[in-house]
């Protein structure tokens, strides 16, 4: 029996965030599969501020329907989970959205490793497509990654996760944001340098650190900061040198070299400067993004497909670890449970031992403080002595 929301059976955990929880459920009125999020009540990150991000992600998400975006199904302010067993907990801001089978393109990558650049390109282009179309609702994102770019079971791109998104207008209206937030390494470095920044430009520069990532396979830098040697390169404009060191990562990895339009491309999204970032019309003018070297949609999906069931098997790999980590500890307790109550055993053996040699010592020190008493009267100790024996020498011949 499956743990249950209102009329929804949930299955399985299938992702996680910082204070909540992504389930797999079933509608047991149509049968139809949805993504659930949850956050439960008592859980310690989730403050006041935090149902406020959760309650605006939900207004947006009502507002807007796009087919590469993650559209809501309903929403709960506060509902109740029954588990199997029948223990019941409260849940808040409880978010209905639709499925995304395919899972998260992050997986797809960490997995299976880089794209080619023409595969890369296909899901590039249908997440420019998403964003462009966010961005003329007046709404950025603030926390664009692979985790948060999910694929179809048709493997089209779904963009999720609007928790951080805010109005590109800013709070104030001088489109300038504030609020310094996003995931390391996405995070453009006008957030790493706490300035105020505008909405669309930390998306381009976010979208070019995923797309880095699908063709090259890592990160780009760890950070977006003068102190990181990486996009030091980057802010010096000492490309050359970044270039030959990842050319050699690709190579070792047995990756395809990278294109030139690749390289400027990514420069242009990585820009320090915001003013100089590259604009989304300027981006889908690009020769890189304009070249007619994209896969068919069935390629693609021949090519996702087999990743996919890599990501499966892996999967399969982490839960079995997982399971084992589990009756690891579960075995580690039950010896600690035997030690203990051997533990306690010596313990209480120690102290009779202890006890039953203080009795000892008490008895001897007894006779010592008597001993000129005993002595004084050894003759009618001895007296009774033999009558005891004379006794049971008359009671043994009778015998």
């Amino acid at each position: 029996m499956q743990s249950k929301l209102g009329k929804y059976e949930l299955v399985k955990t299938i992702g996680r965030g910082s204070w909540s929880k992504v389930k797999l459920a079933i509608n047991k009125i149509d049968q139809t599969e949805v993504a659930i999020k949850i956050h439960k009540l008592d859980h310690p990150d989730l403050n006041q501020e935090k149902v406020i991000i959760i309650q605006n992600e939900a207004k947006l998400l009502a507002r807007i329907e796009h087919k590469r975006i993650v559209n809501i199904v309903e929403y709960y302010t506060k509902q109740v989970v029954e588990k199997s067993d029948g223990f019941k907990y409260d849940v808040v801001c409880v978010i209905v959205n639709e499925l995304a089978k395919g899972g998260e393109l992050y997986y797809y990558i960490k997995n299976s490793g880089a794209f080619l650049e023409r595969e890369a390109r296909y899901l590039f282009l249908q997440i420019l497509e998403g964003l462009e179309f966010l961005h003329s609702q007046g709404v950025c994102h603030r926390d664009l990654k692979p985790d948060n770019i999910l694929l179809t079971e048709n493997y089209d791109v779904k963009i999720s996760d609007f928790g951080f998104s805010g109005p590109l207008a800013g709070r104030s209206g001088d489109g300038l944001l504030r609020t310094h937030l996003g995931t390391l390494p996405y995070q453009a470095p006008e957030i790493n340098l706490k300035l105020k920044y505008k909405g669309q430009n930390v998306d381009i520069f976010s979208l070019g650190v995923i797309l880095f990532n699908m063709v090259i396979g890592v990160f780009p830098f760890r950070i977006a900061h003068q102190t990181d040697q990486c996009y030091r390169q980057i802010m010096k404009g000492q490309t050359g040198q970044y270039w030959k060191y990842f050319k050699s990562i690709v190579a070792r990895n047995g990756g395809q070299p990278f294109s030139q339009d690749f390289k400027d491309l990514i420069e242009r999204m990585l820009e320090f400067n915001p003013d100089k970032r590259i604009m989304l019309d300027q981006i889908k003018k690009h020769k890189w993004v304009t070249s007619r070297d994209v896969p068919s949609p069935n390629e693609i999906r021949i090519e996702l497909a087999r990743r996919k069931a890599i990501n499966e098997i892996e999967e399969q790999k982490d839960l079995a670890q997982k399971m084992q980590k589990r009756n690891t500890l579960q075995n580690y307790q039950k010896l600690k449970n035997i030690k203990n109550v051997y533990q306690d055993e010596e313990k209480q053996k120690r102290q009779r031992n202890k006890m039953a040699k203080s009795k000892d010592e008490t008895s001897d020190q007894y006779l010592l403080k008597n001993a000129s008493n005993i002595k004084g009267c050894q003759d009618q100790i001895r007296g009774i002595n033999h009558d005891q024996i004379h006794q049971q020498s008359i009671i043994n011949i009778h015998v």
